[in-house]
């Protein structure tokens, strides 16, 4: 079940984290100069990143299993290295984005390695299919990459680009986990929070950052993020493109009637651009969960329950002991009767045909419809029986069910 307590604690220790780490070296390591900047930043999201995946108990396998390990294990890794080689001066300009748009058109592959569209004795994509769907991909991302660098180079409010990244894989987070995958949209939390941390540390110790580096890693994991979201979970193309595209919003600013506004207001108009339509995705994705996916893990859930209840029946009576007790499962406030030693205003469950430890669990699924994953936990109810009727694209998809259920 979806902890939203963990993530948040993840989240910040992520971003206390990185600012940690920024912060120690910017006042350890003088004299300061832009390239350390950046390395500072490169440092301090690495720094969060470890500590945020480390506090969540990401399961990663070595070697890598899944489009997710791939990404944990070697693009974000790889990004970092990129990001920190440039910062030497010897490196030439060139050479810096040939690395990047190198690793922009190789992630595509290194995710769908060994999965069923590309693997396999009858792969779902043709080699032709394989080719134009990954350097779709590929252009797609790396046109948002030189975009978003190329305009914190004209802007002076350029704080506020990797921000707007960062809003922008927090909702990809949350938007991947109610399509359906849990592990793949728990991994943006840290990488946002750090980037959080991260850029705030900078801030102070520099009135204008240079935000190359966080830029870099933000738009690879968001790139990588979406496609293991579309290819290995529940995720649509049009929702996908959406987040792609939502940080360009950014470019509004540079309007006439904008871009000689104060830097902090045109930093401001730039995560309000973002945030707007992200808060409509987002909030679409509820409605469509609600809709489509939550009755049948309600469903999946009860038809569970129903037979556990007939087993352990079954069980006490062949032992000689008595059947379950049973009570309703609706609950009704008591407002002057108290039941069983409750206080007042306790529940009461007198015409129920399901056990107690049924009706606690429903009480809790009810208590799950206030946070803001509503209802998902029951994923973890699924019976073994339907796992079977799933098709899974991944290894892990089958892995979290099958360890869940």
């Amino acid at each position: 079940m979806p902890d939203p307590l963990l993530y948040v604690a993840a989240q910040g220790t992520a971003t206390v984290a990185g600012a940690v780490f920024v912060l120690a070296i910017g006042w350890f390591w003088k004299p300061v100069s832009t390239a350390r900047f950046q390395a500072a930043a490169v440092v301090g999201i690495a720094g969060g990143l470890g500590a945020g995946y480390y506090f969540l108990r990401l399961h990663v396998a070595w070697p890598p299993l899944n489009g997710l390990d791939r990404f944990l294990i070697i693009v974000l890794p790889a990004a970092l290295c990129i990001e920190l080689g440039t910062t030497f001066s010897r490196v030439p300009r060139s050479l810096a984005w040939l690395m990047r748009f190198t690793l922009a058109a190789t992630m595509g592959r290194i995710l769908v390695h060994d999965s069923v569209y590309v693997s396999g004795a009858e792969p779902e994509w043709s080699p032709m299919q394989a080719v134009v769907v990954l350097f779709t991909c590929s252009a797609l991302i790396a046109v948002v990459w030189g975009l978003l660098v190329f305009l914190s180079v004209r802007s002076p409010a350029s704080v506020s680009i990797p921000l707007a990244l960062a809003l922008t894989i927090q909702c990809t987070g949350i938007s991947i986990m109610l399509a359906g995958y849990l592990q793949g949209g728990a991994a943006a939390f840290p990488l946002s929070a750090a980037t959080v941390g991260t850029i705030g540390s900078l801030r102070l110790l520099t009135s204008s950052p240079n935000v190359h580096a966080p830029i870099g890693v933000c738009v690879v994991g968001l790139g990588s993020l979406l496609m293991i979201g579309r290819f290995f979970g529940g995720l649509s193309t049009e929702v996908a493109l959406i987040l792609l595209l939502a940080p360009l919003l950014c470019w509004g600013t540079e309007l006439p009637q904008l871009r000689c506004r104060p830097g902090w207001v045109v930093g401001l108009l730039r995560l309000l651009l973002v945030a707007i339509p992200l808060a409509a995705l987002l909030l679409q994705a509820k409605r469509k969960f609600d809709r489509e996916t939550a009755p049948l893990l309600m469903q999946a859930s009860e038809s569970q329950c129903d037979g556990e209840m007939h087993r352990r029946g079954g069980q006490g009576l062949a032992a000689g002991s008595m059947p379950p007790i049973l009570h309703d499962c609706t609950p009704r406030s008591l407002n002057n009767m108290s039941l069983n030693g409750r206080k007042k205003g306790a529940a009461m469950y007198p015409n129920c045909c399901r056990p107690r430890w049924f009706c606690q669990r429903q009480q809790v699924a009810n208590r799950v419809t206030h946070n803001p994953f509503p209802r998902y936990g029951l994923l973890i109810q699924i019976p073994s029986a339907s796992i079977s009727t799933l098709r899974f694209r991944d290894t892990s998809s089958a892995i979290m069910v099958s360890n869940l259920s």
